[in-house]
């Protein structure tokens, strides 16, 4: 598997404990620059704050869905609201 056509230039903006940490060794090897935003777990509101800072600072939205993340599901909603470019992935398959 090939990474992204990205330029190097190019941000990733990532959440999440596994997925931020499998999205940062890729950012890494690829020599991509990466901003992990990592949740306020103590914070009821955490999720859908950082959902809509990561897709107001997105060109494009690619969403790994399990079909039952609600985190997920509001960050999918929340680029649609925004009319922002989404890719959505189905991990189910």
């Amino acid at each position: 598997m090939h990474g992204p056509n990205l330029s190097k230039d190019d941000v990733l903006f990532i959440t999440g404990d596994e997925v931020a940490s499998l999205a940062k060794e890729f950012a890494i090897k690829h020599s991509y620059n990466h901003i992990i935003y990592r949740l306020d777990s103590d914070s009821l509101f955490a999720s859908p704050v950082c959902n809509r800072i990561i897709v107001n600072q997105s060109d494009l939205v690619i969403a790994y869905w399990n079909s039952t993340s609600a985190s997920t599901w509001h960050a999918i909603q929340t680029a649609e609201m925004l009319s922002k470019p989404i890719i959505v992935i189905d991990v189910d398959e």
